[in-house]
């Protein structure tokens, strides 16, 4: 990982100090200069399609020295827009003005994050909280911080730290369910999750995960009820939909099953496709860390919608429709060529529509 020093960075010319303020606080003394600067910035803002922070530097407009809560704000402003280097830039300099703002550090951590520089994030959250040791939102991040690092003790002591301050916060009870979830802890992961559904009873994800731990407990009925409750809340929840035909396949009910198939598919696909084109948009408009990730969502669905050909071929072979089956499998396989399990199974289904003589 590249060696990141926080601020200053390269000079690219002094933006205005006071462009919010001093435009309209002397405007009974320069009105006509004040008014023509500012009809500047907006035409350079709609014909150009830069930032404001970029015609300033165009301009090279020296009025005084910025504050940090302009550079905060210039962070806030270039993070809305995606453009996450400028933003880092933006937080990165207001904390060399002021190096005591536990909330700046939050802001700079959350670009870290997105950027992928976990250890990064993970150093100016704990700052955060070192300065604020009450900020339940830094807590929350680090918490994930921690989970993709795969220091899961570590991430179930954040979420459970911001429960000492605020017993009412859902998303600690959510993430910390979702994190003895993956550990294997599933019966406090079902507390968890009922806590976070008292708090917020139009929680989807709340019901989805508790019905994957009732799932993984063999409690079908339970988990059934809950990822019914969960695509009640939210219909377009497409891991309710899949996990739920899964249940209804191993109980026999098969053509419930292929209805909920087609429903996750649906989506799955609906949502990739979506993916692919705002990727397509990020590049237009010279943004490719975002197109990036982007691609990376579109083939994190791409493969859960192999997963559904698979499981929905599974269902087509179950009711006796092989041919049906041989098509889902190889749709599969279409997106995850190299899967060993998927060829398996082709191979098999294949074999039996042979002695069948269906092919």
């Amino acid at each position: 990982m590249m060696r990141f020093k926080a601020g200053p960075f390269p000079a690219k010319g002094s933006p205005s100090a006071h462009f919010r303020s001093s435009v309209f606080a002397d405007f009974e003394h320069h009105n006509r200069l004040t008014l023509l600067f500012f009809l500047m910035i907006l035409s350079a803002v709609f014909f150009n399609g830069c930032s404001i922070a970029t015609f300033l530097d165009r301009q090279q407009v020296t009025v005084g020295k910025q504050s940090a809560s302009q550079w905060i704000w210039m962070g806030n402003y270039n993070s809305m827009l995606g453009n996450l280097e400028s933003a880092l830039e933006g937080y990165s300099r207001a904390i060399k003005i002021n190096s005591e703002s536990s909330n700046t550090y939050y802001l700079r951590g959350t670009i870290f994050k997105k950027i992928g520089y976990l250890d990064y994030a993970l150093a100016d959250f704990s700052k955060a909280i070192e300065i604020n040791p009450e900020l339940s939102k830094a807590y929350l991040a680090r918490g994930d911080v921690l989970e993709k690092k795969g220091e899961l003790r570590k991430s179930v002591n954040d979420y459970s730290n911001v429960l000492k301050f605020n017993t009412k916060e859902y998303k600690a009870y959510l993430y910390r369910g979702n994190v003895r979830n993956k550990m294997g802890l599933y019966n406090p992961a079902i507390s968890d999750y009922t806590k976070a559904i008292k708090i917020n009873p139009r929680l989807p994800e709340a019901y989805y995960k508790r019905g994957e731990a009732w799932r993984m407990q063999g409690e079908l009925d339970r988990a059934v009820s809950d990822f019914n409750k969960a695509l009640t809340i939210n219909p377009r929840l497409a891991d309710a939909y899949h996990n739920q035909a899964n249940i209804l396949k191993k109980k026999g009910k098969l053509y419930q099953a292929l209805k909920d198939y087609n429903r996750a598919l649906k989506l799955y696909r609906l949502y990739a496709d979506v993916y692919s084109n705002r990727e397509k948009i990020w590049r237009m408009k010279g943004n490719p860390l975002r197109a990036s990730e982007d691609i990376k969502s579109a083939g994190r669905l791409m493969a859960y919608v192999a997963l559904v050909y698979c499981n929905r071929g599974d269902a087509w072979s179950r009711k006796g429709n092989l041919i049906q089956a041989h098509l889902d499998i190889k749709s599969a396989l279409r997106f995850r060529p190299e899967n060993n399990r998927y060829n398996f199974l082709l191979a098999r289904l294949e074999n039996e529509m042979k002695n069948r003589r269906l092919r």
